[in-house]
């Protein structure tokens, strides 16, 4: 059996998932479930509704290229379906044809009469006419594209003809994207809207990946899935949430801030109650610092919190810190016994890391990294610190 499953073309494949997405996105809002399938039957495979869907697509790179009856690109496509028929993997009298092209159709064309809903021709007419084409590009093409076409029977040959749509001069990847953004305008405030497609995008990169690793034919990507995941970014730049945009954070990268961007004296204040610098707790310390610090960073940058949001925050948590900071100094009174004393500091320092629903910065913005990151950062001020005594041993350095 042929396989048409090479990977295309860089831009050509790019093209195929966003024309594949934004499909998802549209059969959201006219509430059909569907399902599709990429690069296993067709480009595009849609079951879910009456008919199923067959697409090819096809992008040009070149301006004012024309498909023509005799286009290898058309001939191709019309090879892909004619031996998905012939091998039964395709039952044509239940199937839409369409081919998605950027290419516009050439005027003198028969191709223009199949860019139409209505069929207002001779289908007979119009089959003995691809016939002939047909013969003429296989007797002359090495790769004989039209040969699967003329093995078909003429009821096979009839239905792809009937069933057969041709859209030509379709919009290009760079449009595609941006009818996809338009989808998004309703879900969030037009501020967000690159920030939720660069993040819905990216996990449909993923998502395509893994549907493409997967061969058995129960592997489907679904409307349900596009919606669900579309609803979870959208709901992170709602006003009682923000949004959270980080990726984990590698070494290197959390190094560089916290040298560039701290006083390093939130690693004093672990080292103070016993934290080895180079152990697992002081660098989970410092992810939380970094995240905190890029993502209140961001968000004030995208207008998402405003400095008195964040200051009152601060407050809040400081206020938190400040009753179980007095209890820990009460239990421990005149004790002189250093051990203990740093081991009260951590159970400070532990209890300060437990999220608690009440310090939220907003109702549903409840990424732990955030009440510990910024924890971190009011310890590097000085604001806030674990040991009884921290403010007198690390106040000797100017803040």
């Amino acid at each position: 059996m042929p396989n048409f499953n090479a990977a295309p073309p860089i831009i050509g494949f790019e093209y195929q998932k966003k024309c594949a997405l934004k499909l998802l996105i549209d059969s959201i809002e006219s509430t059909e479930e569907v399902c599709l399938t990429l690069e296993k039957i067709d480009d595009i495979f849609i079951e879910g509704i009456d008919k199923k869907v067959s697409i090819q697509t096809k992008h040009s790179e070149l301006q004012n290229k024309s498909l023509t009856d005799r286009s290898s690109d058309f001939w191709k496509t019309i090879r892909v379906w004619s031996t998905n028929v012939k091998n039964g993997i395709i039952n044509p009298d239940e199937c839409f044809f369409v081919l998605i092209t950027t290419a516009e159709l050439s005027a003198s064309s028969i191709l223009n009469d199949f860019s139409k809903e209505e069929r207002n021709f001779d289908v007979d007419k119009k089959l003995k006419y691809i016939i002939n084409i047909a013969k003429e590009v296989t007797s002359w093409n090495e790769k004989r594209r039209g040969e699967d076409f003329l093995l078909l029977s003429k009821d096979e040959q009839l239905s792809i003809i009937n069933n057969l749509y041709i859209y030509g001069s379709s919009d290009n990847i760079e449009v595609v994207s941006k009818r996809i953004k338009n989808k998004l305008k309703h879900s969030v405030d037009d501020k967000y809207i690159d920030d939720v497609y660069h993040q819905l995008y990216g996990w449909w990169e993923d998502r395509v990946e893994k549907h493409l690793l997967d061969k058995t034919k129960q592997n489907v990507i679904t409307t349900r899935e596009v919606r669900v995941k579309k609803l979870e970014i959208s709901e992170g730049y709602w006003r009682n949430n923000l949004s959270i945009c980080l990726n984990e954070l590698n070494t290197t990268q959390i190094e560089d801030t916290v040298s560039s961007k701290s006083t390093l004296k939130f690693i004093e204040q672990l080292k103070l109650i016993g934290f080895n610098e180079d152990s697992e707790d002081t660098l989970q310390a410092k992810k939380d610092y970094c995240k905190a610090f890029l993502q209140t960073t961001k968000w004030i940058k995208n207008q998402e919190i405003f400095d008195d949001e964040l200051s009152k925050y601060n407050r809040r948590l400081i206020e938190e810190w400040n009753e179980n900071f007095r209890h820990m100094r009460s239990d421990l009174g005149s004790s002189c016994d250093i051990e203990y004393i740093k081991k009260k500091g951590r159970d400070l320092y532990w209890d300060t890391r437990k999220v608690r629903p009440h310090l939220k910065i907003r109702e549903r913005c409840d990424e732990p990294f955030v009440q510990r990151g910024v924890y971190e950062i009011l310890s590097d001020k000085l604001d806030v610190g674990w040991h009884k005594d921290y403010g007198m041993i690390l106040g000797r350095y100017s803040k």
